[in-house]
């Protein structure tokens, strides 16, 4: 008898554990129960979703509007977000995180 080896998941989900006060969980099982959502997983992979979205989203739309608005700006090489220079030239830039 051959040794036994975990199915591979052929989908792109990643299992990850999510503490939730007792009464998020609460509402997610009265919602599956009533067939608002079909479970709780997809309730909570629709709220992330929508959420990210958002996230990334806002901060598209400062990052642009600093860019149009504010001339000091500043693109540092091998980074993703720009600086701002927040006080000029004799003061440290603060990163837009």
């Amino acid at each position: 008898m051959g040794s036994w080896k975990p199915k591979k998941r052929s989908d792109p989900y990643r299992i990850i554990t999510v503490n939730l006060p007792s009464s998020h969980v609460d509402t997610l099982d009265k919602l599956t129960d009533h067939g608002t959502v079909p479970s709780r997983s997809e309730a909570v992979r629709v709220a992330v979703r929508d959420y990210l979205r958002e996230v990334i989203q806002l901060e598209e739309g400062i990052i642009e509007f600093l860019n149009e608005a504010n001339p000091n700006i500043i693109q540092v090489p091998g980074r993703d977000k720009p600086y701002v220079k927040v006080y000029g030239k004799n003061h440290a830039n603060r990163g837009l995180e």
